[in-house]
Formats: C-alpha cells, sequence, structure tokens
C-alpha cells in the first residue's frame, strides 16, 4: 500500500468517528438559554 493510499484510508476513518461522535458532544454537554447571558454553554458539574 502506497503512503498515499495509506493517507485516505485513515482520513477516512477518521472522518467516519467524527461523524459518528460529533452529535454526541451537544447531548452531553448542551446549550441553554440563560436570563442575564442569552446562549450558554452548559458543562458537567466537577467533582470535588
Amino acid at each position: 500500500m502506497e503512503r498515499a493510499e495509506w493517507l485516505q484510508q485513515m482520513r477516512d476513518k477518521i472522518e467516519a468517528l467524527y461523524d459518528h461522535f460529533a452529535p454526541l458532544y451537544w447531548v452531553k454537554y448542551g446549550m441553554r438559554m440563560s436570563e442575564t447571558h442569552g446562549l450558554k454553554l452548559l458543562t458537567r458539574p466537577k467533582n470535588s
């Protein structure tokens, strides 16, 4: 397998993983409206 062919295969695999997992970002962290600041990114609470 040539380098260019291998790189294309790796790129295809990475793009497929991104397409699969990227939508889960918004499920995990989400967005919500804040009365004071408008749209705000939600994050999970930190464990103390």
